[in-house]
């Protein structure tokens, strides 16, 4: 097939070049272009190559010394034999694909079965590729006999080489001059078809191919068909790894089995190989080895020296080696080797010869029971990615410090269980040998197998979440780790002080570690984008320097159960109200123990009287007697100081307890506090309604502590309640107590429990920043005035006292809503207020509900739209939509569609109504 223009310029042109004093082996501009795309084109080398399975040339007749020195300009592209290649493109490692060289085989050429055109002969793709990647890299022929007529030549293989390649060069320049008028080399599909047709017809004929199916051991084949329709020599079929293995794997170390290529091999790359020993000839065989891959090798005991002699080793990759207990010597002293990966291979300590002009970039030492990093890694001027995950390490050089190339640490210690129930002993086992087998390593398989039995504490057959946890201490505090052993060091929290002279660093990743704070040395490392420190369970607090890295992007502190700075309500918002939050803390903080006391229970329990008793100085009261019963909530700030002159706030919420009120209580249930829950003891354990509030608490605020507190035990002294079983339904039960507010039996024991355990919570001690402090502060005085304000006042209040971005304000709004300071609801509809004193939302809630008489009520539960002015008369009309709004916010109303009313459902009469309500209900699109 011809294409549309005149095809003799392409004769012309070679035979002007020939006969012409330019050198025709000369490459275009254009073509070296082509040749370096090859080279370094990722996409090209594992796509594009990989696809094309059967790779040939065409090269001259009867080729010999003669016709390859001096080539006929007009026979050289017309009278032409095929020669297959050796093309492993695409192994079973998919890392490595179109990684591998191709190469020339000796063996004899192959006739063409059909005159092709020079089009379809050097217009397509694949003859193209397979020039240019012969030229791309340099050509290897240590044998030719049955390549070239007449036999073996008298030139030196130098020579020859030299000679091919120039030949290949011609060649691979006519296939660039197709480039030209079709488009870039890589993307051209001219007669690809046709082409992988015609080499098909061509192999059929060829004798000195063998089926590796059919192969019972290496053959003196020249090539081996793979089962993905790969042609292969011996060299490449033993150093790639391939589901025919198991047929090769007991020559894998005999070298004569590579003979004549070994020096083609630049990728030796095995996983599961079943031997014991690499061959101590290993390295001078392969002396152009580029890339070693060693995985699951189960039965390797030895890797020998020699690494230090292979001069082109760039990737070096042991993983999964578990029999191997110590490293080649010269491991570190590759003078070409960028990339070294050893994982998950225990030999517990790692040679201390670096080499001074090492060339490594990325070293990734994982799993491998190391207690100690030498001094000498500080020689590794290059490296930019160091990684020591899963290691019992403690500390590591001052050396390191030196890396001044050095973008990315990874220091993670070895990780825990997740905090979930139902691990069976099988689950365990598995979870330890597949995904924490750094353990096994390190505490032995018998420790190990002993660890389910040890915590199985009820012997139920499976670890609940509780047995979970202590495993997990176990784990943690039996391994060593960063800060371990020194767990008091207060100037550098338990981090290397070697890691704060990385002035290049941008990723720092610290996880499952016993650090237990970042210092502010810390913020020395100003290009700094990532902090990592999930699952440090001792980690405390972080310096509000931190949040001014100018390239700080995210600080992971998932999972630090013990932070305290930033606090809890700051990090689950995400990693823009952390660094708010640390940007406002260096400019000032306080220590703040503050929290909310909730009393909760059922009305007439006595919360009121508890409460009163609690903060009175006698710890008794005269009772409530005649005093109207609490509608809605009471709040009132309460300070007390224990006996070391501790000082602590709390903002106590007297809830009511008639069950009217329960749909607005759960506004208000919080993380921050203190439960106590109190139950009439006249009434009885079974008419208390605790399992309504333990399971509210439990769910808006789990792991919450809560008191249960049996009222009137003068009157009721020995009263009954099933304690173990509520223990076992809600563990944040603190305790049980019965008590009199008017004798004040066991008041005092009470107050110190709850004092205590107060203390206790990590929010306690939390560094404020002042700042927002003194936002509360105008907010305080500002109630004299007003309980609700527009989000432009409260930006112009946060903009007084030096808070100028939006998100900012937002951050400290938001912190003293979970403080109980503020009401704030960020969403579309309420967003544009922030309600200053949470007793007037209260009371809002208390119009809508409330025990006393009300048009609501009157109306059997409707919330008639022209009673707002009733219901909420002590409060400016322009708020009423805003308050209705709330109210349907939080589900304590509902309204019906084409209509001015709203249902509140628990004013709703509780009998059947005689007649069919005549609403007709809201359809899904109307809802």
């Amino acid at each position: 097939m011809e294409l549309g223009f005149d095809s003799r310029w392409k004769e012309n042109l070679l035979i002007t070049k020939a006969t012409c004093k330019n050198i025709p082996t000369r490459l275009t501009v254009q073509g070296l272009q082509q040749v370096e795309a090859v080279v370094d084109d990722d996409t090209f080398n594992q796509n594009i190559l990989p696809s094309l399975k059967t790779l040939a040339i065409y090269l001259p007749s009867g080729l010999n010394t003669n016709n390859l020195s001096t080539p006929s300009a007009v026979k050289m592209f017309t009278d032409i034999q095929l020669h297959l290649l050796c093309n492993p493109g695409k192994p079973e490692m998919e890392e490595f694909k179109g990684l591998f060289n191709p190469h020339l085989v000796d063996m004899p050429p192959s006739n063409l079965q059909k005159k092709l055109s020079a089009d379809e002969l050097y217009g397509n793709v694949a003859v193209g590729i397979a020039y240019t990647q012969l030229t791309a890299r340099r050509v290897w022929l240590s044998t030719y006999e049955q390549i070239f007529t007449g036999g073996k030549s008298d030139l030196t293989e130098e020579k020859i080489q030299t000679l091919l390649y120039n030949l290949l060069k011609m060649y691979t320049s006519l296939c660039h001059i197709y480039t030209e008028f079709y488009g870039e080399l890589k993307m051209s599909n001219l007669f690809i078809s046709q082409q992988q047709d015609n080499l098909e017809a061509n192999i059929s004929q060829i004798k000195h191919i063998v089926d590796v199916e059919t192969m019972k051991k290496p053959s003196d084949h020249a090539l081996i068909k793979l089962p993905n329709d790969y042609y292969v020599c011996n060299a490449h079929l033993l150093s790639q790894q391939g589901s025919f293995q198991d047929k090769v794997n007991e020559a894998t170390m005999d070298f004569k089995h590579y003979n004549p290529y070994s020096k083609v091999v630049n990728i030796f790359a095995r996983r599961g190989m079943i031997i014991k020993k690499i061959s101590d000839e290993f390295f001078n065989k392969l002396s152009n080895l580029q890339i070693l891959h060693l995985s699951k090798c189960k039965l390797l005991e030895v890797i020998p020296d020699g690494l230090s002699k292979s001069l082109q080793l760039k990737t070096l990759t042991l993983v999964n080696l578990p029999k191997i207990k110590s490293l080649p010597s010269d491991i570190f002293m590759s003078p070409s080797l960028e990339y070294l990966e050893i994982s998950q291979v225990p030999v517990k300590i790692i040679p201390s010869k670096f080499l001074e002009t090492s060339k490594l970039t990325v070293l990734i030492l994982r799993s491998m029971g190391l207690t100690s990093i030498p001094d000498e890694i500080g020689n590794l001027s290059q490296l930019n990615t160091l990684i020591l995950n899963y290691n019992p390490i403690t500390d590591l050089p001052m050396s390191l410090g030196k890396l001044r190339n050095l973008t990315d640490l990874d220091i993670d210690g070895m990780s825990l269980l997740e905090y979930e129930s139902g691990f069976s002993a099988d689950d365990l086992m598995k979870w330890f040998h597949t995904k924490a087998s750094f353990y096994v390593d390190y505490l032995g398989e018998e420790v190990v197998q002993t660890l389910f039995e040890k915590f199985d504490i009820n012997n139920s057959g499976t670890l609940d979440v509780n047995e979970v946890a202590n495993l997990n201490n176990y784990l943690f505090w039996q391994v060593p780790r960063l800060g371990s052993n020194n767990i008091n060091n207060e100037e550098y929290g338990g981090i290397p002080p070697c890691v704060f002279l990385l002035m290049s660093l941008e990723h720092l990743s610290l996880k499952n570690q016993a650090i237990t704070a970042v210092p502010v040395h810390m913020c020395r490392l100003t290009n700094l984008a990532n902090l990592d420190l999930a699952s440090d369970p001792l980690l405390e607090s972080l310096p509000g320097a931190l949040g001014h890295l100018p390239n700080i992007k995210s600080i992971n502190l998932f999972r630090c159960p013990s932070l305290r700075t930033p606090p809890n309500e700051v990090v689950q918002r995400g990693f823009e109200s952390v660094q708010a939050y640390l940007k406002r803390l260096a400019g000032g903080f306080t220590e703040c123990r503050r929290t909310k006391l909730m009393l909760v229970g059922l009305g007439g329990a006595g919360k009121t009287s508890l409460l009163k008793a609690i903060m009175s100085v006698n710890n008794k009261t005269v009772g409530t007697k005649g005093e109207q019963i609490t509608d809605g909530i009471d709040i009132q700030p309460w300070t007390i100081k224990t006996k070391d002159n501790i000082e602590v706030t709390y903002s106590t919420w007297d809830f009511a307890g008639q069950t009217l009120y329960y749909n607005t209580h759960q506004f208000f249930l919080s993380k921050r506090a203190i439960y106590v829950l109190v139950w009439s003891t006249r009434q009885g354990f079974e008419h208390a309604g605790l399992d309504f509030w333990l399971s509210s608490i439990s769910c808006h605020a789990p792991k919450t502590p809560i008191f249960i507190v049996g009222s009137h035990c003068d009157q009721v002294p020995k009263a009954d309640i099933a304690m173990n079983e509520l223990r076992k339904l809600y563990p944040q039960i603190i305790d049980f107590y019965f008590v009199s507010s008017i004798t004040g039996t066991n008041i005092k024991q009470l107050k110190d429990d709850m004092l205590r355990v107060t203390l206790e919570q990590k929010n306690m001690g939390e560094k404020i920043p002042k700042v927002w402090l003194n936002l509360e502060k105008k907010f305080l005085e500002a109630r004299k005035d007003t309980s609700i304000m527009e989000w432009s006042k409260i930006r112009q209040y946060g903009m007084e006292e030096g808070i100028y971005d939006e998100k900012d304000i937002k951050e400290a709004i938001q912190f003293l809503h979970e403080l109980g300071t503020v009401q704030y609801f960020d969403n579309d509809v309420l967003r544009d207020r922030v309600v200053i004193n949470p007793q007037w939302i209260v009371n809002v809630m208390s119009c809508v509900v409330s025990v006393k008489n009300s048009p609501i009520q009157t109306k059997r539960g409707e919330f008639h739209h022209s009673d707002m002015k009733t219901i909420w008369n002590e409060y400016p009309t322009s708020l009423h939509q805003w308050l209705l709004q709330l109210t349907e916010q939080f589900d304590l109303t509902f309204p019906l569609p084409h209509q001015d009313i709203n249902i509140v459902p628990c004013l709703l009469p509780h009998e059947e109504p005689k007649q069919a309500i005549e609403t007709v209900w809201p359809s899904n699109d109307d809802l």
